[in-house]
């Protein structure tokens, strides 16, 4: 059973002290590995490989943190948000553990 859908279309951007805020009708959920491309509200700097979502994930939005702790402020935008792998536990240390990877 297909849990979800593996990409979206970006349509707004914000960051706020770090934290990225993407709009994209999606049914991703918190702990999901993502990549996303073509956005430049920031110049580009939500354009991102293997980023985890975090705190929130609704069927509109989510969330992630990018380095640093600056703001963006919010812009219609564009892009292409991708899954790249799903959680299937946690680690002793609180990590998400991801579809594809082995921890010793």
């Amino acid at each position: 059973m297909k849990r979800f859908t593996a990409t979206a279309t970006i349509t707004n951007t914000v960051m706020s002290a770090g934290v990225a805020v993407i709009t994209a009708a999606n049914d991703f959920k918190i702990g999901d590995i993502i990549t996303i491309t073509g956005t430049s509200n920031g110049s580009g700097v939500f354009n991102v490989t293997g980023a985890v979502l975090i705190g929130t994930a609704t069927s509109s939005t989510f969330q992630f943190r990018l380095n640093g702790t600056g703001n963006v402020a919010t812009a219609a935008d564009s892009g292409t948000v991708t899954v790249t792998s799903v959680p299937v536990g946690v680690s002793n240390f609180g990590l998400p553990l991801t579809a594809g990877l082995t921890c010793m």
